[in-house]
This record gives structure tokens, sequence and C-alpha cells, in this order.
């Protein structure tokens, strides 16, 4: 198993995202096992499993202690953050076998002095430091130890959950990998025993199937299920309004975009839903996709999606394109190629959203490379 020591760069921002995974990877990937006996206590280390960053570290009796005199008032999150809220407002956090996942694994946050999280931040994909600093003074006095995510200027604790202080509206833990504490060792990963029926069972989720939708929990798995034929005799019989939020905070649309099932997002759009529709962020249903490769964002350009559209919330209610949001930090490989597509699309790197154009934005950034020389001349 290879062991990794947590970059020393600037800001690493990591080329795996959970937007681009398969999420049934969640069920089948290899288990990893880690040694417990092997880690050095007090040490972040990290391995990888199912193609994403994993942390893992032993705490010390100090680091457990202050790790349990930490205010509760300022823990952003005290209980664990809503697998539900993940869901909708974050862009990599997709699949449903993943959403399954993370209501099996809300109460495992710390066992033994052992926390194992997932290594990336639950606001975008950036992997948070451990107790580095990278604003002078900002960094809360009751914390020696403690995660900090540069992208977007939030603290955790040492357990991964979210400290008060932030500029962001959500207040959203780390999330966690499914494991287990097997002696000695750590396993990570699915044991290969909850599949998906399985899981659904021990999770109490509806077999809709064989069963008509009866209201908006019923409609809330069968999205994730993906049960299209199923949603559309429930949208025949019902009087539900698809543009508005259901219990869960998010519209039918922002629940399907959030698990990436095109044939039901198709259904919904064809219905009457759009991209711009809220999200419990604030943001736009559309926000979700500044994470997605190229290739993903060409097959929602063939459902209307408009690259010209603010819909990711930049200050106040000023919002701006995804390519405004995702293109100047380069979140991932593929960002070139999607200002291309946005061009093809009628995008222009001129135009200005919140006093800004997509060709400021580069060049604030240093990545006005991005953009191709033909391109910067025929706009």
């Amino acid at each position: 198993m290879k062991k990794y020591l947590i970059a020393t760069t600037l800001l690493f921002i990591h080329e795996l995202t959970f937007a681009n995974h398969d999420s049934t990877k969640w069920i089948d990937a290899p288990i990893v096992k880690v040694d417990i006996k092997s880690i050095e206590p007090g040490e972040l280390n990290t391995y990888e499993w199912a193609g994403l960053p994993i942390y893992v570290i032993k705490l010390t009796s100090k680091q457990a202690e202050t790790l349990k005199n930490i205010p509760v008032d300022n823990v952003g999150d005290k209980k664990n953050s809503s697998p539900e809220q993940h869901t909708y407002n974050n862009a990599y956090f997709r699949g449903y076998e993943q959403y399954l996942f993370q209501l099996q694994m809300q109460e495992k946050r710390v066992q033994n002095d052992i926390v194992v999280l997932i290594g990336l931040s639950p606001y975008i994909g950036c992997s948070p430091y451990f107790n580095r600093n990278l604003l002078d003074g900002s960094k809360p006095d009751f914390l020696n130890d403690y995660f900090y995510s540069p992208c977007r200027e939030v603290y955790f604790d040492i357990s991964g959950r979210v400290i008060k202080g932030h500029k962001h509206k959500e207040q959203l833990n780390m999330l966690l990998p499914p494991y287990v504490l097997e002696n000695d060792k750590i396993l990570i990963g699915n044991d290969q025993t909850l599949n998906k029926e399985k899981l659904s069972i021990f999770l109490g989720v509806l077999k809709l199937e064989n069963k008509h939708i009866e209201n908006e929990l019923d409609l809330y798995h069968a999205i994730g299920l993906n049960l299209t034929k199923e949603i559309a005799r429930y949208f025949d019989q019902s009087n539900m309004d698809i543009s508005k939020p259901t219990v869960f905070g998010a519209t039918p649309l922002g629940q399907a975009v959030a698990f990436n099932h095109l044939e039901l997002i198709d259904l919904f759009l064809q219905r009457g839903s759009s991209f711009e529709e809220h999200l419990p962020s604030g943001e736009k249903v559309g926000c979700l996709l500044q994470h997605q490769k190229a290739s993903e964002i060409e097959k929602y350009y063939k459902l209307g999606f408009d690259p010209s559209i603010g819909y990711c919330k930049a200050s106040n209610d000023c919002f701006i394109p995804i390519i405004h949001s995702s293109a100047p930090l380069q979140w991932e490989p593929t960002e070139a190629e999607k200002i291309a597509l946005a061009q093809k699309h009628g995008f222009d790197i001129n135009k200005k959203y919140c006093g800004k154009s997509l060709v400021e934005r580069l060049k604030a950034n240093n990545r006005e490379s991005l953009i191709s020389p033909n391109k910067k001349a025929a706009n």
C-alpha cells in the first residue's frame, strides 16, 4: 500500500473529484487495510481508496482531550452534516450509493481515538491541509490541531467538523468513507456483504420498483434509484409543483443533477424545470456542473444548458457562469476544453459578470493560457 505525505505546494487542488467517479466504486472498490500499529500517533497519514485521498490520524491523548474541549458553540455542525445537504450543495458528492454510505457512517466520526476522513473539502474539491494556516492570524485560538481548506478559507477540527467563522452559508463537515476497525486494522471500504439491495434494506429505503410513490420521501429515493417511469407516473397523478423544493430543500431537478441522472433531468426539464432553480445554498442548480469534465457538460448542453447564464453565487445576489467559477482556479484538467466548449455554445469570454469578464478573472489568477490564441483574437 502506498503511503503519501501531505503536499507542501501552496495550493494543492486534487484532480480527482466525486463528480468524476463512478459511484459504484464505493461498493466495488477493493478494501484498503491500514495497520494501526504502523501509524505514528498525532501525524496525518494519507492513503488512496476508490480513487480518493483518505486521511487517517491516530489521536494522541492530548489531541483527544483538546478535541473533547472544543467549545460546542464554535462547531458549525454539532451533529453530523446531513447527507441530503451534502448531496445538493456539493457538485462532487455524487451517487446514491455514496449517500447510503454516508447515512451509515454518520455516528463514526471518531472511533477508539482513530479518525478516518475523505481528504477533500466539502465545499469544493480541495484537499485540506493539516496544521497549516495560510491566513495570518485567522486561525481560532482554541484549535491546536486542525484541517484548513485554502480554496474556501474554512477550518475543521481534527475530526473533520467544520468550525464557525467562515463566510459561507452552509455548515458542512468533512465526509467519511465506509470503514470499520477490526483488531489492529482499519478496513476502508465496503466489506462486500453490503451490496445495493442489502444497503437499501438496512437503511429502510423503499423498493419502489414494486410500489407507487406516495410522498416526497418516496420521491427522493426514487430519484436516487433513477426510477424514471415510476416518477413520471407520480407526476402524472399528483398535483405537485415540480419547480418547488421538496422537504429536503432542493427541487426534483436539483436532486437529479446531484445524482447525475440524465434521463430524469431530461424528464424534469420537459415538464417545466429549469437549471435556474435554487439550491439550499442559494446558488442555482446549474452551478452543480462547475466540477464536471467537458465530456459530461456536453451532455447537458444537449439538454439545453446555457453557459452564459449566471448560476454560481459570487457575492450577495450576484451570479456568475460556471466557467467563471471553475476556470480561474483550474479545478480539474479539462478547464481549457470546457472554455472552448462554452464558446462553441455562445459564451462570450469578454462579457462582464459581477464586474469582471472571464479573461480578467483568468489574468488575475495567471490562467490566461487556458484560452486559445485564436479564441482570444476572435473575441
